[in-house]
């Protein structure tokens, strides 16, 4: 009986997304050597298993901090993770204008839609998840150059 307990416990935890630990994760964006502001940044466990998902927010100087989806905890959990960046231009639509109109996106598609990027969360936590992005935006109608992701 007692054993039904404990893996029920344990069931529950792992449909709640506890999954791995989760430590505090920071970092800075940039787009052509200019800081990124207003854009989000997604991490996603290579592991579905390991736990959920994060994001956080860039302030004007391109920095940012992130939560985890599942009860908004501060932070990433640990391991590899794929990494989504997007930013869209302007301010967003007035949700009572029927014809407003999409907002495009500032971010080349291979860090978005089509996104290369990867970082491996470490056990300690960083403050140094710093992204260097370069290309033209799809706003641009431009190609797209090299990338760094640390």
């Amino acid at each position: 009986m007692r054993m039904r307990l404990v893996f029920f416990g344990c069931l529950v935890l792992g449909v709640a997304g506890c999954g791995g630990s989760v430590v505090p994760v920071s970092g800075k964006v940039t787009l052509n050597g200019t800081p990124l502001a207003n854009a989000t940044v997604a991490f996603q466990p290579a592991n579905t298993d390991a736990g959920p998902s994060s994001y956080g927010q860039t302030n004007a100087q391109g920095e940012y901090s992130l939560k985890t989806v599942a009860k908004n905890r501060p932070g990433a959990v640990v391991g590899e993770h794929k990494v989504v960046i997007s930013a869209l231009q302007g301010p967003p639509p007035d949700p009572t204008d029927d014809n407003s109109k999409p907002r495009p996106e500032l971010v080349p598609a291979k860090y978005n839609a089509q996104t290369e990027l990867k970082f491996t969360v470490p056990s300690g936590g960083t403050d140094k998840a710093d992204f260097t992005l370069t290309g033209a935006s799809p706003a641009q109608g431009g190609g797209v150059g090299r990338d760094s992701g640390s």
